[in-house]
């Protein structure tokens, strides 16, 4: 039976979550989202999703949709906000009353974020956030860097399908599921040295370029990256 995994990207329509000039978190906390919807997939997880769009979802709807989905895990994804540039870092919430195993998943999170590069780890922390209180499986909160810090910016514009990935490790390390190899990994994401290796998965051969462009489009809806060639 195939593993649940709901996943709660912030904010949404009205609710615009932190802004730093024209980043703004409600946008770019669905963006991971997406992305990470996709690497769950093709690891044959089922994955709900709070919102897919530029909504509004209430905080009792968000942990409703995972509670009747019977989720078993849940992820919040976020970024951090200050009133200057000199706050920056990763940093993960779970439930002030929570156990032992929620504490290892969100961890678990850390410790693949911190594999791949993140500026700074801040800690597993606890609080009192709705939606890992409510929610009846293990659940945290992750706020990937803070939107007002450049260069936890540019990090998470240059890493983001990395950083998808490395969520997606965890989760599956955490519900025992197997990690299937040869990824589709973002060249751009190994400017830095954190692939060694490149592997290219090519989808199809098109006569018509018409065809070929169609589905390049798709696949980068989907947070793949793609090119014709």
């Amino acid at each position: 039976m195939s593993k649940i995994v709901c996943i709660d990207a912030g904010h949404g329509g009205s609710d615009s979550g932190a802004v730093n000039k024209s980043r703004y978190e409600k946008y770019e906390a669905l963006k991971l989202a997406n992305i990470l919807r996709g690497e769950l997939l093709k690891q044959g997880i089922t994955v709900i999703m709070t919102r897919t769009e530029d909504k509004y979802v209430s905080l009792n709807e968000r942990t409703k949709i995972a509670n009747e989905n019977k989720a078993d895990l849940f992820i919040s994804i976020h970024r951090n906000a200050f009133t200057n540039d000199t706050a920056y870092g990763v940093e993960n919430w779970i439930y002030a009353k929570t156990d032992a195993d929620t504490e290892r998943y969100a961890h678990g999170i850390m410790d693949e974020l911190e594999a791949v590069g993140i500026q700074s780890h801040r800690g597993v922390k606890r609080g009192n956030f709705h939606v890992t209180r409510e929610t009846k499986m293990p659940a945290c909160l992750l706020e990937l860097g803070f939107i007002t810090n450049s260069k936890d910016n540019e990090l998470f514009d240059r890493k983001i399908y990395l950083y998808a990935k490395a969520i997606a490790k965890a989760i599956c390390s955490h519900l025992g599921v197997w990690v299937k190899a040869n990824e589709i990994v973002n060249e751009n994401d190994c400017s830095d040295g954190a692939c060694c290796q490149l592997y290219r998965v090519q989808i199809g051969a098109y006569r018509d370029v018409e065809n070929a462009n169609r589905i390049a489009v798709e696949l980068k809806e989907k947070g793949y990256p793609a090119i014709v060639v």
